[in-house]
């Protein structure tokens, strides 16, 4: 029972130490607010995308990533009660959005008073929202992805910009032409990098479990070896 116990002892320790590692702390972090808003929504009729980089260190082996909870800033009429919708757009080889977005998330939120922001999350943290898998190409040292925000009433998402790594500029998809138009800071007074402000947590989705394999054919061969020296003693 050592010899077993410690082969799957073996199995447990290597089975995913990347995702054991990451699992507490935030994939990507742009929630230093820069005091700007843009509109989304409502009579707008449109989705305000922006991109995810999640940084190499936080997923070395270029997995795909489990997805548990996004967080937004976002701001409204006082009072007043929104559906917010969660998107996920694919990624084109030049890092805008393109089309085939997929919704993944609703949350109704009601703004309050007198000061009408809120942090909106969609998922819990625990249990995986959805999985994505990141483009490793175009931001080299980066996993991309782009996220999209809409809903039911015109509310604003606010800006940010740090402490992680993002592009300068987001995007707007125009449901109304069903055209995805880039987003870009006006200049001063203006923040200079139009992004938005947003965290995700989730953590790498594990590799394919070999080391159990390797401890379940072991355990296996052992049984059968067992078995057939107990047999070959038992009298005729």
């Amino acid at each position: 029972m050592c010899v077993v116990a410690s082969m799957w002892c073996a199995a447990l320790a290597s089975a995913d130490p990347v995702a054991i590692r990451t699992a507490a702390a935030p994939l990507y972090s742009n929630t230093q607010d820069t005091r700007t808003t843009t509109g989304v929504g409502g009579t707008n009729h449109n989705v305000l995308v922006d991109d995810v980089l999640v940084p190499a260190e936080r997923n070395p082996r270029n997995r795909p990533l489990a997805i548990t909870a996004v967080t937004m800033l976002v701001s409204g009429v006082p009072g007043e009660a929104a559906t917010l919708s969660l998107w996920h757009y694919p990624v084109l080889s030049d890092g805008s959005p393109g089309f085939g977005r997929e919704l993944i998330d609703t949350a109704r939120v009601v703004f309050p008073s007198p000061l009408p922001f809120l942090r909106a999350s969609f998922g819990n943290g625990s249990s995986p929202l959805f999985t994505v898998r990141p483009d490793f190409v175009v931001e080299p040292g980066f996993g991309l992805f782009s996220l999209g925000l809409g809903s039911s009433r015109v509310v604003g998402w606010q800006w940010a910009d740090g402490p992680d790594v993002n592009r300068a500029t987001a995007y707007n998809h125009n449901l109304g032409v069903d055209r995805i138009f880039l987003n870009k800071s006006p200049g001063p007074p203006f923040p200079a990098h139009d992004s938005y402000f947003l965290e995700v947590q989730g953590s790498p989705v594990p590799e394919p479990a070999t080391m159990y394999l390797v401890a379940a054919g072991l355990l296996s061969g052992l049984f059968m070896r067992r078995l057939q020296s107990r047999t070959a003693a038992l009298p005729i």
